[in-house]
């Protein structure tokens, strides 16, 4: 036990993380284009590609949500917010297993949205108060969770809906999310910068208890504001209002979208789109396993680079990265073309599964962590709103053409777009890194 004590616990935390994203994005991201195909394969349901996906959009009214849910997170705490949305993710995938309407599956994906948001909003805010030498290999060892989940996640859902059907499939992953993940954040996640400092000195990381005392004076309100409190808060970053007349968020925030874009047309439609050039399930799913080993890898050696770089710049190199996996991915077009899925899942893998990590890692740099998730968290309203529409569209694209194709092309060119967009994205902050 004496052993155990002596072990900073902000690594506890970020245990935590890890294993909490696993399930929830290996199913919700990962193993999604299986159960598109699932859906679809049922004939009691009788769902249209336009209509699964369609569901994205009840997306957009709840995006307004996502800056309320940070103002909550830099107010409350993450892990209140953690303790809150995990259950209704686990609840909505129990739900998912009784659905017999399309319009379930909207309600649904409303209230995975919500869980998601307060679940992991906080999660760079995390990290970025527990460790600051080396936050970057942190927050990819953390985000990684989600890439596990990949690895995991997809082929088991392959497997479990094969064999027990996606009804009970889903329920199953429902109930463990629940139990696990709740348990989980109860004992290992701490957010005060009170019990930052104490654990920091304990163990000999004077600069994270010094960030942390930095960020406990910003943000007191007894007395009112001081010019030691003022030049704290400085120190720690831009308010939210600043945040916005900063051309820094606006480009930043579209090389965003560019990347949520990735995901809707490529990722979240794999499993369909291999489906129609004839590759089989098995092979969809081991590539879905695979996207999230190279996924993993994306996200420790983007995370080590940015301790070395600016963020922005190792964020560029993943769209790029990108950008050639989907070009790799058109031009399989036919079973005998098969061998090229393997060099697509390398190439995209690494670079789509770097977003997780470089994101939060860019906000964190670029505004600090004063109000880092009430800015984040608007920067996920615009990502919603922008992108909210681009699943129907993409399912009215393939259901009109019986390809992918047009989808591919101008996620290409987003990602260009996003890639010069946050390279310019600077503050005096960045650049002073």
């Amino acid at each position: 036990m004496g052993r155990l004590r002596r072990v900073y616990f902000g690594y506890y935390v970020i245990a935590a993380l890890f294993i909490a994203e696993i399930a929830v994005t290996g199913v919700s991201f990962y193993s999604f284009s299986l159960f598109i195909t699932a859906w679809q394969d049922d004939s009691a349901l009788g769902w249209s590609l336009t209509a699964i996906n369609g569901s994205f959009l009840i997306g957009l009214p709840l995006a307004f949500t996502s800056p309320l849910l940070g103002r909550f997170i830099d107010e409350r705490g993450a892990r209140l917010a953690m303790l809150l949305g995990v259950p209704l993710i686990g609840g909505t995938f129990v739900l998912e297993a009784f659905m017999t309407e399309i319009w379930h599956l909207w309600v649904a994906q409303g209230l995975l949205i919500t869980g998601q948001s307060a679940a992991f909003l906080g999660t760079g805010k995390l990290v970025g108060l527990w460790f600051d030498t080396d936050r970057g290999r942190m927050m990819g060892i953390a985000l990684a969770g989600n890439n596990a989940g990949g690895v995991i996640m997809a082929p088991m859902s392959a497997v479990f809906i094969d064999a027990f059907g996606w009804r009970t499939t889903v329920f199953v992953f429902g109930i463990a999310i629940i139990v696990i993940n709740s348990l989980l954040i109860w004992f290992w996640v701490r957010d005060k910068p009170e019990d930052v400092i104490e654990e920091a000195r304990r163990v000999g990381r004077e600069r994270e208890a010094s960030t942390a005392e930095a960020l406990l004076a910003a943000t007191a309100r007894d007395g009112g504001e001081t010019s030691e409190s003022a030049s704290a808060a400085r120190s720690q970053g831009v308010t939210w209002q600043e945040s916005l007349r900063m051309s820094a968020f606006w480009l930043l925030t579209l090389a965003f979208i560019a990347t949520f874009a990735s995901i809707f047309a490529v990722l979240n439609q794999l499993a369909k789109h291999l489906e129609i050039v004839g590759i089989s399930t098995e092979a969809a799913g081991a590539a879905l396993g695979l996207l999230g080993a190279f996924g993993f890898l994306g996200k420790l050696i983007f995370g080590f680079l940015s301790e070395r770089f600016p963020s922005r710049y190792g964020f560029a190199a993943i769209c790029v990265l990108q950008v050639f996996g989907i070009l790799i991915l058109l031009l399989l077009r036919t079973p005998a073309e098969g061998w090229l899925l393997w060099p697509f899942v390398a190439v995209y893998g690494v670079g789509f599964g770097a977003v997780g990590a470089l994101m939060p890692l860019v906000v964190a740099d670029t505004f600090g962590l004063l109000a880092y998730a009430t800015i984040f968290g608007a920067q996920q309203l615009i990502l919603r709103i922008v992108n909210g529409g681009l699943p129907p569209v993409v399912g009215w694209s393939v259901d009109y053409t019986g390809t992918y194709e047009a989808a591919f092309f101008a996620t290409i060119v987003s990602l260009f777009i996003g890639a010069i967009a946050v390279v310019f994205a600077r503050t005096e902050a960045t650049a002073a890194r």
